[in-house]
């Protein structure tokens, strides 16, 4: 069966909500390895974050439900490693 292995995610956060933060609970979800999270962009009320996630069976839906908890909005999945 065919697993995500990485995503690379383009994510709009506020500024009260801190990269750590959210890169954490991202990591928290289960088939998640590793999580980089590097900052793009800034302004007065957001940050615009390139994410990384890595893994082995990753759940899309997961992801996008733990970016939406915390305030987050994914823009756009810009890369995805499926392996079979």
């Amino acid at each position: 069966m065919a697993r995500v292995k990485k995503l690379v995610l383009d994510i709009l956060i506020p500024r009260e909500l801190h990269i750590i933060e959210l890169s954490m609970a991202i990591a928290s979800v289960s088939g998640v390895e590793e999580v980089k999270a590097t900052v793009q962009e800034v302004d007065e009320r957001t940050s615009t974050l390139k994410v990384e996630v890595t893994g082995n069976g990753i759940s899309y839906e997961k992801i996008y439900n733990t970016i939406s908890h915390h305030g987050a909005s994914l823009r756009s999945v810009d890369e995805v490693v499926i392996a079979g």
